[in-house]
C-alpha cells in the first residue's frame, strides 16, 4: 500500500474509523435479534452489489452507486443486518489497497453503509414492516402492502437523506470544501436514491416468490447505469468544449489567462449567497468562463495594446459581447448562455452596451457577471494601468451602484467577496449615486 499520509486529512480518517466502529457495533447488536439466513438469493444479491459498485459510473468526480435497491430488498426480506451486509460488500473495492487514501475512503464508505442501513433497517422493523424471510421464505400478500408501505417509505427516506448528508460531510472533510456547498451539489442525487429504494421494495416482493427472478432486475439496473454513464459522458463533452474555447482565447490574449477563472469564482460566490440552485450555478459558472470568448475575433495587437484605446478601437472592443453570444448559441449545450454573455457589459441605468438595456431587463446572470468582471478587471494589472487594491475596487463598485451595477447585488457582492473592506451601515442614499461614473470600463 502506498503510504500517502499527507493526502488523507486526519479529521476524515477519524470520521471513517468512527463510522466503521459504530457500524460494526450496531451490526453485532442487531445480529442477535435479526440474524442473517443464508437463503439462495442473499449470495446473489451480494455478488450483484459488488458488481454494480465496481461498474458504477463516475459523474463529476463521484461514483453514482446503483446497489441501493439490492440492500433495500435484503432489508424487506431479512431486516437490518442483511441490508447492512449487502450494502457493506458493495463498498469493497478491488483497488482499495493500492493507496492509503483509497483505503481510508473504502473504510469511510463501509462504515457509512453499515451505519445507515442498520439505522434504516431498524426503523423499518420497529414501525412494523414485515420480513418476508424470517427463517422461512414466504410470499408477499396483499395484507403486507399497507403494513409495509409506511415503514418502507421511512426506511428509504432515512437511506437517501443519510447517504446524502454523511457523504457530504465526508467529501467536505476529505477535500476541505464547504459543507453547505457540498450538500447543495450532491442533494439532487437524493431523489434518484428514493426511486431506487422503492425499486428494491418491489424486488423483495418478487424474490420472495422466486429467488431466481433476481437476474430480471439486474438488467434494468445495468440499463440505469448506462443512462448515468451517458449523462456523465455528455457532461464531460460539454466541459471539454468549454475548456477548448477558453484555451483558444488564452492563447490569443495573455491577460485573459486566469481572468475568466477568477470571474467564475467571484460569480459563484455571489450565486451561492443568493441561494441559487445547482443548474443556475452551473450556468453562472460557464457563462463567467466564456464571457469574453468573443475577443477571439479581435486582433491580437488590439487586445495587448499598452496605451488607451482610441474611439475606433473602443467600438471594435465593444463588439466582443455580440460576437461571443453569436458563437455560443451555435453550440447546442451552450445556447442558453448567449443572453448573459451578450449582456454582461450593459449598465443598470441603461447606458451600457451593446443594446442599452436597463437593470430590470437584464438577466440576473448578466448582472452578476458585470460585478465579478469589473471587480477582477480593477484588481489586476492591465497593460495601461496597475491593479487597484481590493478595498479601492470595492469602494468603486459602491460608487457605481445604481448606475453601472445592480445596487442590491453590489451590496451582497461586497459583503461576500470583501466582507472586511466596506461598512454597509452607511445610509442607502450614499450607495446609489446619480453622477455617471467613468472609472469602471
Amino acid at each position: 500500500m502506498k503510504k500517502d499520509f499527507a493526502s488523507v486529512p486526519r479529521l476524515f480518517a477519524l470520521l471513517a474509523v468512527s463510522l466503521l466502529i459504530a457500524g460494526l457495533i450496531m451490526l453485532g447488536v442487531l445480529s442477535r435479534a435479526h440474524p442473517v439466513h443464508l437463503s439462495v438469493y442473499l449470495p446473489l444479491m451480494m455478488v450483484a452489489a459488488i458488481l454494480s459498485e465496481h461498474f458504477a459510473p463516475i459523474i463529476r468526480g463521484h461514483s453514482a452507486s446503483i446497489s441501493l435497491p439490492l440492500a433495500v430488498a435484503a432489508m424487506a426480506l431479512q431486516g437490518p443486518v442483511a441490508a447492512a451486509v449487502v450494502a457493506g460488500v458493495s463498498a469493497l473495492r478491488r483497488d482499495s489497497l493500492s493507496s492509503l487514501r483509497l483505503f481510508v475512503v473504502t473504510v469511510f464508505n463501509l462504515g457509512q453503509y453499515l451505519t445507515i442501513f442498520c439505522i434504516s433497517g431498524m426503523a423499518y422493523v420497529e414501525l412494523g414492516g414485515p420480513l418476508l424471510d424470517a427463517g422461512t421464505v414466504r410470499q408477499f400478500t396483499l395484507r403486507d402492502f399497507p403494513q409495509s408501505l409506511v415503514p418502507m417509505m421511512v426506511a428509504v427516506l432515512v437511506c437517501a437523506v443519510g447517504n446524502v448528508l454523511v457523504t457530504a460531510v465526508g467529501i467536505s472533510t476529505l477535500y476541505r470544501a464547504s459543507l453547505k456547498a457540498t450538500v447543495r451539489d450532491i442533494s439532487p442525487y437524493g431523489a434518484s436514491l428514493l426511486a431506487l429504494g422503492f425499486v428494491g421494495y418491489l424486488m423483495a416482493q418478487v424474490v420472495s416468490s422466486n429467488p431466481f427472478a433476481l437476474p430480471l432486475f439486474l438488467f434494468p439496473l445495468m440499463l440505469a447505469r448506462q443512462v448515468y454513464q451517458r449523462y456523465a459522458d455528455l457532461d464531460d463533452a460539454y466541459l471539454d468544449t468549454v475548456r477548448s474555447l477558453i484555451g483558444a482565447l488564452e492563447a490569443k490574449d495573455p491577460y485573459t489567462r486566469g481572468h475568466s477563472e477568477r470571474v467564475a469564482e467571484y460569480a459563484l460566490k455571489l450565486g451561492k449567497a443568493l441561494g441559487k440552485d445547482e443548474r443556475t450555478l452551473q450556468m453562472l459558472e460557464t457563462s463567467a468562463l466564456l464571457h469574453d470568448i468573443g475577443k477571439i475575433s479581435l486582433a491580437s495587437d488590439l487586445l495587448t495594446k499598452r496605451e488607451r484605446l482610441d474611439d475606433t478601437e473602443i467600438l471594435l472592443m465593444r463588439e466582443h459581447p455580440i460576437k461571443g453570444a453569436d458563437m455560443v448559441v451555435r453550440i447546442p449545450p451552450l445556447k442558453s448562455l448567449g443572453e448573459p454573455i451578450r449582456r454582461h457589459h450593459e449598465w443598470f441605468d441603461g447606458s451600457g452596451y451593446p443594446d442599452g438595456m436597463t437593470g430590470p431587463e437584464m438577466p440576473l446572470i448578466a448582472r452578476v457577471l458585470a460585478l465579478a468582471d469589473a471587480y477582477d478587471a480593477m484588481t489586476t494589472d492591465r497593460p495601461y494601468r496597475p491593479a487597484m487594491s481590493p478595498s479601492a475596487a470595492a469602494d468603486e463598485l459602491i460608487r457605481c451602484a445604481g448606475v453601472q451595477f445592480d445596487p442590491s447585488l453590489t451590496e451582497l457582492f461586497v459583503s461576500v467577496v470583501l466582507p472586511a473592506c466596506v461598512d454597509w451601515g452607511r445610509p442607502r442614499d450614499s450607495v446609489i449615486v446619480r453622477a455617471k461614473p467613468e472609472a469602471v470600463k
